[in-house]
């Protein structure tokens, strides 16, 4: 009996682990130019607007972002409160470069 009970516990907790959904996640790279180049980009003033509804567009889970400085990110942080953000400076290991 006691063979019977742990099978029937097994088979349920199987039943529960086949039936259950995974968590699916979007990951998106994006290379904004950091604030200063005036030669190839407009001003960042001008790019974060298009940069934030293309995002929400998009609707990624993992946002991974190059070139931001730290201006930058204050900016897309609050633009898009449902983030979070991870990560330090290359110059500093904290907010520089």
């Amino acid at each position: 009996m006691k063979y019977l009970a742990k099978l029937l516990l097994l088979f349920l907790l199987t039943i529960g682990t086949l039936s259950a959904q995974p968590e699916l996640h979007h990951a998106l790279s994006y290379n904004i130019r950091y604030d200063g180049h005036s030669d190839l980009a407009p001003d960042w003033s001008k790019r974060i607007a298009p940069i934030v509804a293309q995002l929400q567009s998009a609707r990624p889970t993992i946002i991974g972002f190059q070139e931001v400085l730290k201006n930058q990110l204050d900016d897309l942080n609050k633009a898009l409160p449902s983030f979070r953000a991870v990560g330090v400076g290359r110059d500093d290991g904290k907010a520089a470069g």
